[in-house]
């Protein structure tokens, strides 16, 4: 048997009318999501800024310059070069450069080159990042006859 005072508060009830001080759970749940998601991607934005892209080389891609006593490549952060290698375009037999200039971290490298006969040469190199993202590239030059 409902007594008076249940039957008002039974009357008065509604699922839509709801206090104004009281916040659904669906609207928490969401503040905490897209408090996450804020917090998420300020943290996760520093290391995609982090990659070091090659900057310049000389000689540059086409270039036909005299020859070189090294190669020199400029990243914009500080990357290890992990293999360059250095091929005569007509013969296809890579030029030997030893290892020295591997696996430092620096902005630039330079490549010592013996000294190289006239025509065309690709270079094709590796790198990677200090965020650990890894690089790769080709680039040609020719050396004039003098």
């Amino acid at each position: 048997m409902l007594t008076r005072l249940h039957a008002v508060t039974l009357t008065r009830w509604s699922p839509t009318r709801r206090s104004p001080t009281r916040r659904t759970p669906t609207r928490r749940t969401m503040a905490r999501l897209v408090a996450v998601l804020l917090l998420s991607a300020s943290i996760s934005s520093g290391p995609v800024t982090a990659h070091s892209p090659l900057a310049s080389m000389s000689p540059g891609d086409g270039a036909e310059v005299s020859a070189p006593h090294q190669i020199e490549m400029t990243f914009k952060g500080v990357a290890r070069l992990v293999r360059f290698d250095l091929v005569p375009v007509d013969s296809g037999d890579a030029v030997d450069l030893g290892k020295d200039h591997l696996f430092a971290s620096a902005k630039t490298h330079n490549i010592v080159v013996p000294d190289l006969a006239p025509g065309a040469y690709q270079a094709s190199w590796r790198a990677m990042a200090e965020d650990g993202h890894v690089m790769k590239g080709k680039f040609t030059f020719t050396i004039l006859a003098e």
